[in-house]
């Protein structure tokens, strides 16, 4: 049975239905912009309901049997950017780096790479026809779409052996290795060993071009505790732990004084809500120190406050 008629008989959608969704799959996306941390904008590509339901599918069905790293931290139950800091949080020197355009780098031919490598321990017997049309599915126009729910699945298992080759790498100079998406680190107590760490990276990029990984020169950093040292946004602090930063505090801060003046608007409060609920999943006793400061019902009142102004 192929893959399209199995998604059939389980969806009761019809065969010849879903065999022009996944032939016209690269028209069937619509593009907003989002701003960008280190500013610009990126290009969101949201897939059309058909092909989301094909590629959420193909993730519970398929590549949710794909092995992934434990040195990738992003897209895990489990695991968030609190705990990829943390593994850094003993380290005394560090390297960070991150890659250009690391979704669209990951193309329909590293997608069937992997495939074809997983395919003995899936529980769908995929043919090489079969192969072809996932593919077609969770890309776009060749490439890995951002936006799309399974990028981020494919991209973790994608780069297994990557991650693998980074951690004996990691290993060998006494370095702690981690992956969150494409921003990598590296922290060792060791001086003058980072520089070899990445030179060592540079030669396995050069050498492996499948997915074509191309480090952002502007961002590669070197860094040591003398400094502040910023961890996929957030900072280890002086008791080697995470914190959200000063900075963000201040902002978190700045928000509750104008929410209890009543200046937040419902996009503000919206805003400010998921912030605090970031802040405590990072540093749970800053945001108990806000309730200390605040009173806890004004916390909760935040919670509330956006539905009842959207009722006015």
């Amino acid at each position: 049975m192929s893959i399209l008629t199995r998604i059939s008989a389980e969806s009761s959608i019809r065969l010849d239905f879903l065999s022009v969704v996944v032939r016209t799959a690269d028209h069937r996306y619509k593009f907003y912009t989002v701003p960008k941390v280190s500013g610009g904008e990126r290009v969101i590509q949201h897939p059309a309901r058909e092909v989301k339901f094909l590629q959420r599918w193909i993730v519970s069905n398929v590549l949710s049997y794909a092995p992934v790293h434990p040195a990738a931290t992003a897209y895990r139950r489990g695991t968030s950017v609190r705990n990829n800091a943390l593994l850094h949080a003993q380290g005394r020197f560090f390297l960070k780096l991150d890659f250009e355009n690391f979704f669209p780098s990951i193309r329909d031919t590293d997608v069937k790479s992997l495939l074809t490598r997983i395919s003995p321990i899936l529980p769908v017997a995929l043919t090489a026809e079969d192969i072809d049309i996932v593919a077609k599915i969770v890309t776009r126009y060749g490439q890995l779409p951002i936006g799309a729910s399974s990028s981020p699945v494919i991209s973790n298992a994608v780069m297994y052996e990557f991650d693998e080759a980074m951690s004996r790498l990691a290993q060998r100079f006494t370095c702690i290795y981690s992956r969150y998406a494409d921003d990598i680190v590296f922290s060792t107590n060791l001086p003058y060993t980072l520089e070899n760490v990445l030179k060592d990276v540079r030669q396995y990029i050069s050498v492996h071009t499948a997915p074509a990984l191309r480090i952002n020169e502007p961002k590669v950093v070197f860094n040591s505790k003398k400094r502040r040292v910023r961890i996929t946004g957030l900072v280890i602090d002086s008791s080697n732990d995470v914190s959200v930063g000063r900075s963000e505090k201040r902002k978190i801060k700045g928000l509750i004084h104008r929410f209890n003046v009543d200046h937040l608007d419902v996009k503000s409060i919206s805003y400010l809500k998921g912030y605090l609920g970031y802040a405590k999943s990072v540093e749970p006793k800053f945001v108990h120190a806000l309730a200390n400061k605040y009173g806890q019902a004004a916390l909760d009142a935040i919670f509330t406050a956006e539905t009842a102004r959207r009722k006015r």
